[in-house]
């Protein structure tokens, strides 16, 4: 029997450019666990987010030559860096991964009091925003900021979609599954394609 990370790494195996729909497909099986913080891998959910950021057509319409995703962290909660350092251990291993043929460059933006103050964090910069495990943070205070600059939200905590994040990877049966708080997305002036809207776990 496979491992739960060789079940995850199968069902990400099938997003490939020619076969996305079929491994989306695969994903869209249910409601997210709730058994732990963040129910997928870290480098799980860099594959697989990279890949529904194509599918926001408002991204790909603004001719960038890269796309910016911030990662959002604490640096004096664990758990926080341990999920901005594997992220950035993903985006560095996947060089060759791009977003509608656009580079991925990641930027760390800590928030410990004192460090670096949400109004401080360069977010005219970003395209996208990866939210880390946070304790003791409003995220009212990042969903105002995201809604502003027109940045999607991304997060392998589900439970951050019940405050205003637009997207999560959650997990059922062992198989990633896509969620995406709808209002919120389109607060944040994303436009994903009927594709994955199709397969993805919608919440209004």
């Amino acid at each position: 029997m496979k491992s739960t990370r060789g079940r995850l790494m199968f069902a990400v195996s099938r997003l490939g450019r020619f076969g996305t729909l079929l491994g989306f497909a695969l994903l869209a099986s249910g409601p997210a666990g709730h058994s732990q913080d963040m129910p997928v891998p870290v480098d799980v959910q860099f594959s697989i987010l990279s890949k529904i950021l194509a599918f926001d057509r408002t991204l790909v319409r603004k001719g960038k030559t890269e796309v910016v995703v911030g990662i959002l962290f604490q640096n004096r909660f664990r758990p926080s860096v341990i999920a901005k350092d594997q992220f950035l251990a993903a985006q560095e291993g996947s060089a060759a991964v791009t977003v509608d043929g656009m580079p991925i460059r990641c930027l760390a933006i800590n928030i410990d009091d004192g460090d670096g103050p949400l109004e401080s964090a360069p977010f005219t910069d970003l395209d996208a925003l990866y939210v880390a495990p946070l304790r003791a943070v409003s995220l009212d205070a990042v969903t105002a900021l995201s809604r502003a600059e027109g940045i999607v939200t991304l997060t392998g905590v589900p439970e951050y979609l019940e405050q205003g994040l637009a997207i999560a990877i959650g997990a059922k049966e062992e198989r990633p599954v896509i969620i995406i708080n709808l209002p919120a997305a389109r607060g944040e002036g994303a436009e994903f394609s009927s594709q994955l809207m199709r397969v993805a776990r919608v919440v209004q």
